[in-house]
């Protein structure tokens, strides 16, 4: 049987989506996988004053519409890239186990060829980030510092920085490095307390048109039950949420024996100052979009719905 997947360009983008040809190809006897590169909107705004004006839906879309006209098969995704509205008629599967979903911070080499600390980075110091969960998240644990924007895939952000005469280091996804395999890249992890990882953060997943069993079929053969659980409480909560890029929201899904779950989630101000939050509230694998919304109503019940407002209001200024 022939499969076309869909992919977006970036090297991290190819790199998943060979891991789950992989995957397949490898659960799958006899399938054999044909990429197609799909430009996305998101792909097209890069490097212009239009990427910070966009929003999660920007990087699928395309990729949405050929799953949707059957021009590909499946399409991969990042989970954090994947937004609560996504196509009616599509559905998404969770695949393989996550990566590591915590954020690092890589800080500026200095003169020794040493990379600074968070620990040490001076008060005042420009920390670059595009996402406004990161912004907020380290207005809460250091105010002195400045996050500024910085866009652009994992070997640009960091050629940026090792360039740049006024960051101080910058903050990624650990997953996204440990993928590529980035060598020479000296980072500290970020303790979930201190920085909460984004909704599916290190969690691939595949997209497919709902009236195709036979692609679910195929993609249930390397789905992890750990994942799948973990993918459902998050999304189910940022969800009633009403989570989108615009807003500081954090969420993560931890298991442990016996199938149980415990999610935690975070709401934030632009500033840090103001938040929210459930910390490790338990269920099981079996009610995981329950106890996601669940999280997400208690939230709304603490003022979450004012601060995510609020939050939009400020970056729409």
């Amino acid at each position: 049987m022939k499969l076309v997947l869909g992919t977006r360009g970036s090297l991290l983008a190819k790199t998943q989506s060979q891991i789950v040809t992989d995957a397949l190809q490898q659960a799958n006897s006899g399938l054999v996988i044909e990429f197609k590169e799909i430009k996305t909107r998101g792909d097209k705004k890069q490097g212009t004053p239009e990427a910070s004006k966009g929003d999660k839906k920007d990087w699928i879309y395309e990729l949405e519409q050929e799953v949707l006209a059957e021009t590909i098969d499946i399409a991969v995704h990042s989970g954090k890239d994947v937004p609560s509205d996504y196509e009616d008629g599509t559905e998404i599967m969770s695949v393989l186990a996550r990566e590591d979903a915590r954020d690092v911070f890589i800080g500026k080499k200095q003169g020794n060829g040493e990379r600074i600390s968070f620990a040490d980075v001076p008060c005042g110091a420009s920390i670059g980030t595009a996402s406004l969960r990161r912004q907020a998240s380290l207005r809460r644990v250091r105010p002195d510092l400045v996050p500024v924007e910085h866009r652009g895939n994992v070997p640009t952000r960091l050629k940026k920085l090792d360039d740049s005469t006024s960051l101080s280091g910058i903050v990624l996804a650990k997953a996204g490095i440990q993928r590529l395999g980035v060598q020479d890249c000296i980072f500290e992890e970020f303790d979930p307390g201190m920085m909460m990882p984004a909704v599916n953060q290190g969690i691939l997943c595949i997209q497919f048109k709902t009236q195709r069993s036979e692609m679910r079929s195929i993609i249930s053969t390397i789905c992890e039950d750990e994942t799948q659980a973990r993918f459902t409480a998050e999304r189910a909560c940022v969800s009633l949420l009403g989570a989108d890029c615009k807003s500081s929201i954090s969420v993560f899904a931890e298991c442990g024996p016996n199938k149980s779950l415990f999610l935690s989630a975070r709401v934030l101000s632009t500033d840090g100052t103001q938040g929210v939050e459930i910390i490790r509230r338990a269920g099981t694998f079996t009610d995981a979009s329950k106890l996601g919304e669940t999280v997400g109503n208690e939230l709304l019940a603490m003022g979450a719905a004012q601060i995510i407002e609020g939050c939009r209001a400020s970056v729409m200024r």
